[in-house]
């Protein structure tokens, strides 16, 4: 239960403030860190945006092999590009979006949809002057924007494209180092708490009764 909620194994063990002070630090900790890789930029007359420093990047599947050692395989070379969500896993549900994302993402397929966007917005500045077409390269921009999104999550812990990572490191004070630092912290001190909670309450040694000797 603490893996779940930081502290929610502590309060259903009946301990109740030692669990709210686990939930309140830790979550505290790591939604400081979600802020502080939250930014959006306009460059341009091109939106782009980060909503946090979670996620895990998809890698393209292992050809040479199939079924579920090719999703293993594509998930530890995932891990290996961004091992901070080995750390940042055990906060537990509230990371689970990022999972949901990377298992719905083909990078295949948002590697020809990165391209067709960058090629409509190079149609957009060209057609400074054309308003109706504008408006036509706008919605086409709209859908293909919209293709990336997940029906429940939206864009939240979706990997970023590359190119909007550099223009947030380059266009905006936020810096996605000092970002993913706080939320692995977060995910560490929360391995400490679901240990807290495996060892159980400690309970004071019993006091010997008056008529009985005291053992030694």
């Amino acid at each position: 239960m603490s893996y779940l909620v930081p502290g929610l194994g502590q309060m259903v063990q009946g301990r109740f403030g030692k669990g709210l002070l686990f939930f309140v630090c830790v979550y505290v900790l790591f939604f400081y860190g979600m802020y502080l890789g939250a930014a959006e930029v306009r460059i341009e007359q091109r939106t782009y945006r980060l909503n946090g420093s979670v996620y895990l990047p998809a890698q393209p599947m292992d050809k040479q092999a199939e079924g579920m050692a090719s999703r293993l395989r594509q998930l530890v070379d995932g891990l290996y590009m961004r091992p901070q969500f080995l750390g940042q896993f055990w906060m537990g549900i509230v990371v689970w979006p990022a999972l949901v994302q990377y298992w719905n993402m083909d990078p295949v397929v948002e590697a020809e949809r990165q391209r067709q966007l960058e090629d409509r917005y190079e149609e957009w500045e060209r057609l400074s002057e054309n308003a109706e077409e504008r408006q036509r390269v706008e919605r086409e921009i709209a859908a293909l924007e919209a293709q990336a999104r997940h029906p429940y999550f939206g864009d939240w812990m979706r990997e970023p494209s590359q190119r909007t990572i550099n223009a947030v490191h380059n266009g905006s004070d936020k810096r996605m180092e000092l970002a993913w630092v706080f939320t692995v912290i977060a995910g560490v001190l929360n391995i400490m708490v679901i240990y807290d909670a495996f060892a159980g309450p400690a309970y004071r040694p019993e006091e010997p009764h008056p008529s009985e000797p005291a053992k030694e």
